[in-house]
């Protein structure tokens, strides 16, 4: 009994301290890691509803779009108006994009992930997330970890979504707990939604413009690269130019004034 017992508890608490984190685009919890005037979430790995035991106790299953607990008080801290969720972009793309994200998984939960798209930051539901699920490049939507480590996926933005501020939710649904399969058998990740519940959410902040404004951007971007160079040769030319200057009027002085030559 009491070794069953410590069991338990070792595993409940391996679901409360999670073990992922989206680094690119960087998640709300982790902008403390990169932006040093950002409050610190030190448990930003652990984004996993309160842990399955207490989502599943006193949630029904239910969890909060960014991963806190259902229910805590709204906003919750990492959802739109929450204590990290103040609204910094971390990245900006062009509509259609194929984007480049990573994520840092310290340990597998087995299982897969999803990216979604919320084109509202202040609308905090899944049913917002839901409307736009990033495809991979390679085709579908789940991507399936082996083991532990920094994963570096690509997905395709949607066509026809553009954003000032949009938000990014990674969902990673474990497949670690054992269930009943559909032939009656029992393996890992079988069963109902208790069985293969979401143990990671996260959500960055973005924002998606067109083609026009990603060229415009572009061009101002060169412009003022252009600007600067110039600038930059301005300020290290002039003062040799003056030295020239004066040179060459201090010689024309000497010889229409004294009569000395300076060759």
């Amino acid at each position: 009994m009491f070794w069953s017992t410590l069991i338990t508890l070792a595993c409940m608490a391996a679901y409360a301290h999670g073990h992922g984190k989206v680094i690119d685009p960087v998640n709300r919890a982790s902008l403390w890691r990169v932006f040093s005037d950002e409050p610190a979430d030190f448990s930003d790995a652990g984004l996993n509803c309160g842990g399955f035991g207490h989502q599943w106790r006193f949630n029904k299953g239910r969890c909060g779009v960014c991963g806190d607990p259902y229910d805590s008080p709204q906003p919750r801290a990492h959802e739109s108006g929450g204590k990290y969720g103040q609204g910094r972009i971390v990245a900006t793309y062009q509509q259609g994009d194929v984007i480049t994200t990573k994520i840092d998984l310290s340990a597998s939960h087995l299982g897969y992930w999803e990216f979604r798209l919320c084109v509202d930051p202040e609308d905090n539901t899944q049913e917002c997330y839901d409307r736009h699920v990033l495809e991979l490049i390679e085709g579908g939507t789940k991507y399936y970890p082996t083991k532990p480590g920094i994963y570096t996926v690509e997905y395709h933005l949607p066509s026809n979504v553009v954003c000032e501020h949009c938000v990014l939710q990674w969902k990673y649904t474990a497949g670690n707990n054992w269930g009943v399969c559909a032939d009656g058998t029992g393996a890992l990740g079988c069963g109902t939604r208790r069985t293969s519940s979401p143990a990671q959410i996260s959500a960055s902040d973005l924002t998606i413009i067109t083609f026009n404004d990603y060229q415009r951007s572009f061009f101002l971007y060169e412009s003022f690269r252009v600007l600067y160079l110039i600038k930059l040769i301005n300020y290290l030319l002039v003062p040799f130019i003056n030295i020239v200057l004066i040179r060459t009027n201090l010689e024309s002085y000497m010889v229409s004034i004294l009569g000395i030559s300076t060759v």
